[in-house]
């Protein structure tokens, strides 16, 4: 080849024609490559489903190697959006939990299955696959408050406190619930509450994470009332003597102290207390003082003294 030609032939490369040509070249040689039939590893995505109670999904979706034989075509595509496969927990043979494990042999069997191109692969390039699968539990819990409301002072409940619901449940790893003694609420924010209230409450974010739970809030009410102190001294009633015995007692009175609800103890009358001792003969000589008619929203109840003395009279 002459010098000229040599020269003519760098400048056609250089030049935008020659740049042109060696694009198409390249582009030529691209699709001949990717026609050709190739052997390689690519990812098949498993979108997992439980059909049964028992077994519980940590994630829907696996992406399992397998070798696939296909066009360069066929193959880049497959890297870039693996093929989805559905499977069922009941489709996976011999299927255990402790732990999770399915053999790639078995795998195949399925995806050659439930694939339209299944003929394209060659084989699960793993011995086995350790599944996101665990044994499931649904457990019920009564519901609890980390924080009591926060009442003024001089004031204090008159009922117990109540939820929206009288308990909850939660479906998730048999593993996490075994160890899960109860379901723990916190109460909103709250300060000096003088009236009954309605207030909510939510799951706490460490037990929420668990599992599912049939509610993550719960309502909590309850009633309010000031409260005040008070003192009654009150007879002592002897109660259960046999006919054939004479009996007295010391003292023969006592004195009650007690909080109780101001609307309650504007009503309160002395002739609706009273106190008791059963005689039921002992060692000691004493009889533990029982008192009756008190309001269950008593609080605080002292009884001075809290026994009396017996004397058997001959």
């Amino acid at each position: 080849m002459s010098k000229r030609q040599q020269t003519s032939g760098r400048r056609f490369l250089g030049s935008k024609q020659g740049l042109i040509f060696l694009m198409f070249a390249a582009v030529i040689w691209l699709l001949s490559a990717l026609s050709e039939t190739y052997t390689a590893e690519v990812p098949v995505r498993v979108e997992l489903e439980a059909d049964s109670d028992n077994l519980l999904l940590l994630s829907t979706k696996i992406d399992v190697p397998v070798l696939v034989s296909g066009s360069g075509f066929f193959l880049a595509y497959r890297q870039l959006f693996p093929q989805e496969i559905r499977l069922l927990t009941s489709d996976l043979p011999s299927l255990g939990v402790n732990p999770p494990k399915v053999a790639g042999a078995a795998l195949f069997k399925l995806f050659q299955n439930k694939s339209s191109n299944g003929n394209n692969f060659l084989g699960v390039t793993i011995d086995s696959i350790l599944l996101p699968i665990a044994a499931s539990l649904q457990k019920n819990f009564l519901p609890v408050l980390r924080n009591p409301p926060v009442l003024a002072e001089g004031y204090q409940l008159t009922s117990p406190l109540r939820f929206s619901e009288d308990s909850v449940s939660v479906f998730g790893s048999k593993t996490a619930l075994e160890k899960l003694e109860s379901a723990i609420f916190v109460l909103e924010k709250n300060k000096d509450l003088k009236a009954d209230f309605v207030l909510q409450s939510t799951l706490v974010d460490s037990l929420a994470a668990i599992g599912r739970w049939s509610t993550k809030t719960l309502t909590v009410s309850a009633k309010v009332d000031r409260y005040s102190e008070v003192s009654f001294a009150l007879p002592v009633t002897l109660k259960n003597v046999p006919n054939s015995k004479k009996i007295t007692i010391t003292p023969k009175q006592v004195t009650l102290k007690f909080a109780a609800p101001l609307t309650e103890i504007r009503s309160l009358s002395v002739s609706d207390l009273g106190v008791e001792v059963d005689f039921t003969p002992n060692t000691s000589g004493q009889l533990p003082v029982k008192v009756i008619g008190l309001s269950p929203s008593v609080k605080q109840l002292v009884v001075e003294p809290s026994v009396v003395h017996y004397f058997i009279v001959e």
